[in-house]
This record gives structure tokens, sequence and C-alpha cells, in this order.
């Protein structure tokens, strides 16, 4: 059999609303959206792939406009008429049954749409009518989808399978729950799959090697949170192994910078310095426009200016200006007043016995131990892999900020 060849996207998301940002900023996202979805249908024609699969929740269901319906028609239409298919299969947010958007599309004749929760195989062939591979997918009928599909997906004897699905993939116990279709690793093996083509993770990421389960992450960060390059997957299937390379594809990203060595700022022309000197460490790639969350955290002389919100509104006005950003946000929250921790630490107080005990947790690991599981945060067995190193991350700065909350400006 020959090689199968195709794209693997997932968690398009057109038409996101993007609240609370600038209306400009806002049409700006919507468009980079369907401008991501283009260089996909770009990526698969310029690579001669066989096939596209979308590994759901390609638009929220009840946000899609006739306008973005009516570009992705055109889009698919592309692909109709280089003899491509598209393999599509609903996720939580665009649902199949009947009275949701997708079944209403529509679609050409080159779209095969998985909105069942009953798997189907669909084979896959060349430009001159040989089978390549075979897709099997199942889709999600509505939007709470609790089921575990995975374990629906048939066996396969023959080489050349890929399954299309979208869905929580559980790793480790760790892991925390999610009702998107919940499955573990153990549910993908065995099948006889080369690939699995997963979807509803938002960033990129391999679940396990054999056989290969990759989620591609989504086409454009939506969020603050979901930050870097986006894109897709090539993936390239022979008999029953894969490889998948990444393709960037998105045209606008977000990114954060943290700065939080501010103890010698002590005037707005230096903050700005060092603020546009960390930026440019995340904006060097000429190629993408940038939305970017500046966190500025610690003790800094600045603190009391870094708390009045037309500050940080102009120091944001002025970064995105100088860096030519779509987007500037500061976030000051975490600064401090500088303080002198040594001075605290031996006194006969409530201060200086939390001083004591977080020194204490930081080399005592049935301390940390204890503190993580019952007095500081809670957490059950299970919940993180690490209690020790997850309580120690608490601990960072922590003498600083305990300083100086509760010791008064004048040191009483």
């Amino acid at each position: 059999m020959k090689p199968f060849r195709f794209v693997h996207i997932a968690d398009v998301h057109l038409d996101t609303p993007f609240l609370c940002r600038e209306n400009l900023v806002r049409k700006r996202l919507r468009e980079a959206l369907r401008q991501a979805f283009a260089r996909a249908v770009d990526l698969v024609l310029s690579e001669r792939a066989h096939a596209l699969l979308i590994a759901g929740d390609l638009f929220d269901n009840d946000l899609l406009s006739f306008t973005t319906e009516g570009f992705l028609l055109e889009q698919m239409a592309r692909l109709r008429e280089a003899g491509v298919p598209v393999f599509y299969a609903t996720g939580n947010h665009d649902p199949g049954r009947t009275n949701y958007r997708a079944a209403h599309i529509p679609w050409p004749d080159n779209v095969h749409l998985f909105r069942s929760t009953s798997p189907e195989t669909v084979p896959v062939r060349d430009a001159e009518g040989d089978i390549v591979g075979y897709v099997t997918g199942v889709g999600h009928v509505t939007a709470r989808q609790a089921e575990n599909l995975a374990q629906r997906f048939p066996s396969q004897q023959e080489p050349g399978h890929v399954a299309l699905l979208h869905a929580w993939v559980r790793e480790t116990s760790a892991d925390p729950p999610d009702r998107c279709a919940p499955c573990s690793v153990e549910d993908l093996r065995g099948k006889g799959y080369a690939y699995w083509a997963l979807g509803h993770i938002h960033s990129r990421h391999t679940v396990c090697i054999d056989p290969l389960a990759c989620y591609p992450g989504n086409l454009q960060g939506r969020t603050p949170r979901e930050i870097g390059v986006k894109g897709g997957l090539l993936v390239e299937v022979t008999g029953r192994s894969a490889q998948a390379t990444f393709y960037p594809l998105s045209t606008v990203r977000w990114e954060t910078a943290a700065l939080d060595d501010l103890k010698e700022v002590s005037s707005s022309a230096e903050l700005h310095r060092r603020v546009k000197e960390r930026l440019a460490r995340v904006t060097s790639d000429d190629t993408a426009e940038f939305l970017l969350r500046v966190v500025l955290r610690g003790p800094c002389p600045l603190h009391r200016e870094l708390g009045q919100e037309d500050n940080l509104e102009a120091l944001a006005t002025e970064i995105e200006a100088e860096v030519g950003a779509l987007y500037v946000e500061v976030d000051a929250d975490a600064i401090l007043r500088p303080v002198e921790v040594d001075d605290h630490r031996d006194s006969v107080s409530v201060l200086g016995t939390l001083l004591a005990l977080i020194d204490e947790a930081r080399s005592d690991d049935e301390l940390a131990r204890r503190l993580a599981e019952e007095e500081l945060a809670a957490v059950s067995e299970g919940e993180v892999a690490d209690p020790v190193k997850y309580i120690r991350s608490l601990l960072v700065d922590l003498e600083e900020e305990a300083v100086a909350r509760m010791v008064a400006d004048d040191g009483s």
C-alpha cells in the first residue's frame, strides 16, 4: 500500500466571540481564525495530501455566522476541485444531532461528516483511484457526550487505518477528570490503528508513540492562556506506522512575558525599557501579529504607582505602539512593596513563625506533603502527581509576600 498523507487539524472554533476585547481586536481575531483555516487548506494542496482530517470543534454551534458558513463551503469547494476528501468528526461545540448546525450545512460531496457515535470506516483513494488508507471516525451527537467513544472503535486487521476522534484522553491517574468523551491511553492501543487523530485539547501534544496519537492543538489561540505558535500536523502513514510534522498556520499569536526582577526599578523610564526588552524576545517572528500580556511580579519600588489602573493603561498603550502589537495588557497584581525579610525571620510573632515554617517546608519532604494534603492546599491523593513539588511551587517568593502583607509601610 502507498503512504497515506493527510493534514490533521482540530479545535478551530470559528466565530469565537473574543469577549472583553476592543472591537477592532475582536474583528481581527475572528478574521485570523478564518485565515488559519484557509492556510490549512493551502497546506493540504501544496503538500498534495490525500485528505484533510478535522477532529471536532470546527465552529461553535450557536455562534456560526452566515458569512463564516459561506467561507467554510468555499474552502471545502477548493479541496473538492482538487479531488481531496475532508473527514470531519463533530465535537462537543459542534455536535451532530439534527437540531444542531453541522447537520444542516450543505456540505459538498467531498466532505464526510462523522456525526454519530457509531463508528464508520471510509476508504481514501489517491488520484489514480488506488486505496491509500482508511479513516474510521465517530462524532459527538450532543454537547454533553460523556460516553467513552474510543471503546467503540472496531479493531482493524489491515494496515493503513487512521482513527478520528474528539475526546479527552487521560494519560495518568493524576490527570484531572473531563466529561468530553473520556478515555484512556489503553483504549487507543491494540486496535490496529496506525494513527489516532485527536481533538479537544488546545495545546499540541503527543499522547502516545505506539500507536502514534496526537492532539494538533487549536489553529489560533483564543485567550491569553493559549500562547505560542499554533497550527496543524502533516501526517504520513505507512502500513502500521505514522510520522507527524507540525506546520505553523496562525497569523495572530498570544504571548506572555513575565518580569520578576524589579527590585532596582525606581522610574517609569527604566520599567518601560525592561518591559520592551523582555517583549523583544517573544515578538521576534515578523510573520505574525501579537497580542501580549505583560506580568509584573515581586518587590518593586514602584508598587504604589503600579497599583493605579491609569498608569497600567498608559504603559500598555506606549508598549503597544512601540512594538506594533494588536493588544497589550499589563498585569501588576503580584507586585509587592520592597521589604527586608531577614529583619523578621527570628521575631517572636505570627510572621516569624510563618517564615520559619516556609523555610522548613523547603527542606522537609514530610512537612511539605502534610501541608499539601491537609493545611495549605487541601489537595487530595492522586489530584497532583507530586504533592511535595506542588507545595514548593507555592512557596516561591512567599516570604516577600508575607512580610509585605503583614508589616505596615512604616515597618510596624
